[in-house]
């Protein structure tokens, strides 16, 4: 297995719909978003959680996200670092932050693959195709 796999390990416990996981992959491999850190939104940039926040937008999930007044970050149904619950419940995730099971100490999450660990959003996205 590769050694991103082996970071990313398994999302067993996740039953997300396969339908939005594609759409959301898609929109990660497009090129078409910028990719930010430490928020779901900056400015014209995501996280990989905040692409699915701008699909979930797009598919009237939930309402437009709001502009905070510092740091340029937007703010999706009051939340700037993890899904909203109305996201969660959508797309079937079942955690706001989605993190591998990888059987090692400190497994990371999406985000933190997005954040800490500087995986590009093609490889996020390889990680989903694998793991959810």
């Amino acid at each position: 297995m590769p050694p991103l796999m082996m970071a990313a390990a398994t999302f067993g416990v996740m039953n997300m719909d396969q339908g939005i996981k594609a759409r959301w992959t898609a929109a990660l491999r497009s090129g078409d978003y910028g990719q930010t850190t430490g928020t779901l939104r900056r400015g014209d940039d995501f996280c990989c959680l905040g692409v699915l926040c701008d699909i979930a937008v797009k598919d009237g999930v939930i309402e437009e996200p709001t502009a905070g007044e510092v740091s340029n970050t937007y703010w999706y149904e009051g939340h700037s670092a993890a899904l909203p619950l109305a996201v969660v419940e959508w797309s079937g995730i079942v955690e706001n932050d989605p993190t591998p099971e990888t059987g090692a100490r400190g497994n990371p999450s999406l985000a933190e693959l997005n954040d800490d660990y500087g995986l590009t959003f093609p490889q996020i996205a390889d990680v989903i195709d694998y793991f959810l």
